[in-house]
């Protein structure tokens, strides 16, 4: 899923936590996403774009 449409679909959905992530053999990657007041400024985008391109995220979760 592309950055801007995560972006639109946690806006429209006003979901206040996001995880990414990514079951591996020994260890669990994951990062846990907080909006506040639908401020989307608050949320280090680049750190999620990296990690997107960077792993095979096998599990995305919404939670309102």
């Amino acid at each position: 899923m592309k950055i801007n449409k995560l972006k639109e679909v946690l806006i429209k959905e006003k979901i206040t936590q996001v995880q990414l992530s990514k079951f591996l053999s020994v260890s669990q990657k994951t990062i846990s996403i907080r909006l506040k007041n639908n401020d989307w400024s608050i949320i280090d985008a680049e750190k999620i774009r990296i990690f997107l391109k960077k792993e095979t995220v096998d599990e995305i979760f919404f939670r309102r």
